[in-house]
């Protein structure tokens, strides 16, 4: 199924606050991201967002350079809404992550709550780990991928990951170079 029909679906006919993965704040994804990067002006991308409400979270936390990155249009349409004019404090963006035109080096953090478990084809799981390289090579300092269902991941410019742990292999992917 094409990812983009089917994520415009859900938003579009489920009330976002009774879908499995409702969260009414995004606790441990906040508690990740100000561990790992206190500075409030730090970069920081939420790939596939959904209508989350970590957006919300960093914004009141005082975050200053928050972007979303999203499949679906109706998801983001949902969280822009619900910030209303603090909408305009975000970089909204409706893209696949697999194929995304990001921005050269922009990311201190790169918050993935759950695309990367989501993606199941080998070829699709190559293609994110392709683009969290490409992130990692791109960067001048020290950053970080966290992921609410494993932690947090850290590397140094153009090396290997240092630190963290991965229920799905993506450490494993990404310092090892494998696809």
């Amino acid at each position: 199924m094409d990812p983009k029909r089917h994520w415009e679906t859900v938003y579009r006919t489920k009330d976002v606050h009774e879908v499995s993965w409702f969260q009414s704040e995004a606790r441990r994804s906040l508690d990740l991201i100000t561990r790992v990067s206190p500075d409030r002006s730090a970069p920081i991308i939420d790939v596939g967002a959904g209508a989350s409400v970590l957006v919300d979270d960093l914004l009141a936390a005082g975050y200053l350079d928050v972007s979303v990155l999203d499949v679906s249009e109706a998801a983001l349409e949902i969280s822009r809404g619900r910030l209303g004019t603090d909408a305009a404090k975000v970089k909204w963006m409706r893209a696949d992550v697999r194929r995304a035109q990001l921005d050269e080096g922009a990311y201190a953090v790169w918050h993935d709550r759950a695309v990367f478990h989501f993606l199941t084809d080998a070829a699709d799981r190559a293609a994110y780990v392709e683009q969290v390289r490409g992130e990692a090579r791109r960067l001048r300092s020290r950053r970080h991928l966290c992921r609410r269902r494993s932690g947090v991941l850290q590397w140094a410019p153009g090396g290997p990951l240092l630190r963290g742990r991965s229920s799905l292999g993506i450490r494993d992917r990404l310092s090892a170079g494998q696809k």
